[in-house]
């Protein structure tokens, strides 16, 4: 590789996976609040960056190693000729119709509050769609080229991406836990909340027994504080079964 190509290199993939983060922020925000989002600062997206780089390789690994399995080389077609109409129809589109069908069981049997799974089926659909259409002979030469590998893989994580961020947004609002203790300027008593983001310009908070989200700025916040955490010293089996208890 050419050494010259480095700092475009890092560049590209500094660009993706901030925008992978981005879309994250978006479903988290879309559901806490939207114009809680205009506090964000390029900090704040860089450190979301450097927490969310392992489970977004995780995912991109998963995306990659699917589509792999299920490429085929002759443009998502199985050789021999099917017996009927629907034998063809269903030769050809095998795949993209077990995605649409998943997709739309993950919207009837799942709530608002968890469809990271109908995001995920809908990043596979847009792969498909987008190798489908580079499939063809005047976008062939450009398919393993950067451009159009980012095309295809970039947009699936921010779909993913999405989904995961909805659904964290309602899992922290569904499951508040008074574990941080915060004290601000004028007051002499600290009181429970839920920390929901802290950020370079505050904090994003829920009140023990509030039904609203507070911003709170740092330059109010004279403390906060956080009890130790607290963890099973006891093995699985000596939990369920008393299996080599000490």
């Amino acid at each position: 590789m050419n050494l010259e190509k480095f700092p475009s290199i890092i560049a590209a993939f500094s660009f993706a996976a901030l925008s992978v983060v981005v879309a994250y922020e978006w479903g988290y925000f879309g559901v806490v609040g939207r114009d809680f989002q205009s506090y964000f600062t390029t900090y704040d997206y860089f450190s979301d960056l450097i927490v969310a780089s392992g489970p977004a390789f995780v995912v991109m690994l998963i995306i990659v190693v699917v589509q792999i399995a299920l490429y085929r080389k002759d443009n998502f077609k199985k050789p021999g000729k099917p017996k009927s109409i629907i034998g063809k129809w269903f030769d050809e589109w095998s795949l993209e119709t077990i995605y649409l069908v998943l997709a739309i069981t993950a919207i009837l049997f799942s709530d608002q509050t968890r469809l990271s799974a109908f995001y995920l089926l809908l990043a596979f659909i847009y792969i498909r769609v987008a190798n489908y259409i580079l499939s063809y002979d005047a976008l062939k030469p450009h398919r393993l080229q950067p451009l159009g590998l980012a095309t295809v893989i970039l947009p699936a994580m921010m779909i993913a991406s999405y989904g995961v961020g909805r659904d964290g947004a309602y899992s922290d609002l569904a499951n508040l836990r008074f574990e941080h203790e915060l004290r601000l300027k004028n007051t002499l008593a600290s009181r429970p909340i839920h920390l929901l983001r802290l950020l370079d310009k505050g904090a994003l908070i829920v009140e023990a027994g509030s039904s609203t989200i507070d911003f709170i700025p740092k330059e109010e916040i004279v403390l906060l504080r956080q009890a130790l955490p607290t963890w099973e010293k006891r093995s699985l089996a000596c939990r369920y079964w008393a299996w080599g208890c000490k």
